[in-house]
């Protein structure tokens, strides 16, 4: 039987609790294969938060199509902890090169940058009229907070969760937004390595650690966003790995 979700040949296939669809070991879970009944798998508090109703003169409405961008309160508090959590990675990674008044600069730079991937993904899956929202992963959260003191950087304390139907076009360009924001905000820094500014070896940090941060993501295995590319379209999952890789390896010539 074929998953579902990728298409892939499985001969023991998951069926899902919630849809009810069948699917390979690497998309068994709701949130891998963004399952459209996730909400399911929710606290009847937690779907209040999620589902909040859209007050239209003495009617209550809601439509996909029309969701504005907003964080519930409990979204807020996660995604406050995930920063904090990816700080103290920034503050390992960074803390051995920089002097005392760069590395406060640099930490916060550094956090608005895993802001910025998270909340990209969430905006692109609104736009597509999805309900979207951060969410903590316990796993995620231990293997970010043992980086900080390993050699071997990992930044995922959780990730932005999807409801609703959606196919791999839809899926793909959610997932690109994401690594794109980081490949952006690096290539912009990016020449400024070559000049003499204010705070140079913080931005020079900044514009690697968003280089790297797009390229881990863009790997294509697992629940990476570049396993959802790359399912999508190879090309385009071709050229964004190109070029954050292109970048770092240019810094070792130049």
């Amino acid at each position: 039987m074929k998953c579902d979700y990728c298409g892939q040949e499985e001969p023991l296939p998951f069926r899902c609790p919630y849809c009810g669809r069948f699917f390979c070991v690497e998309h068994r879970l709701p949130e891998a294969h963004s399952c459209e009944k996730i909400f399911l798998a929710t606290s009847p508090s937690r779907r209040k938060e999620i589902y909040r109703p859209k007050f239209e003169t003495s009617e209550v409405s809601f439509s996909y199509k029309k969701l504005d961008i907003s964080f519930s309160p409990r979204e807020k508090l996660e995604l406050l902890f995930a920063t904090i959590i990816v700080s103290l990675v920034g503050m390992s990674f960074l803390g051995w090169s920089l002097n005392i008044l760069e590395l406060p600069f640099a930490l916060i730079a550094f956090a608005l940058s895993f802001l910025a991937h998270e909340i990209a993904h969430k905006i692109s899956a609104v736009k597509e009229g999805l309900i979207a929202f951060f969410k903590l992963d316990t796993v995620g959260i231990i293997l970010t907070f043992i980086s900080t003191f390993s050699p071997l950087k990992i930044i995922a304390p959780g990730s932005v969760v999807i409801l609703g139907y959606i196919d791999l076009r839809a899926m793909g360009k959610i997932s690109l937004f994401g690594p794109l924001t980081n490949i952006v905000i690096g290539s912009i820094l990016y020449p400024l390595r070559f000049f003499s500014v204010p705070f140079s070896n913080a931005l020079n940090a900044i514009c690697l650690l968003n280089l790297w941060i797009a390229l881990f993501n863009l790997i294509p295995l697992g629940v990476l966003d570049g396993r959802k590319i790359f399912v999508w379209d190879k090309r385009v999952w071709l050229i964004m790995f190109f070029i954050p890789l292109c970048l770092l390896l240019s810094t070792y010539f130049y």
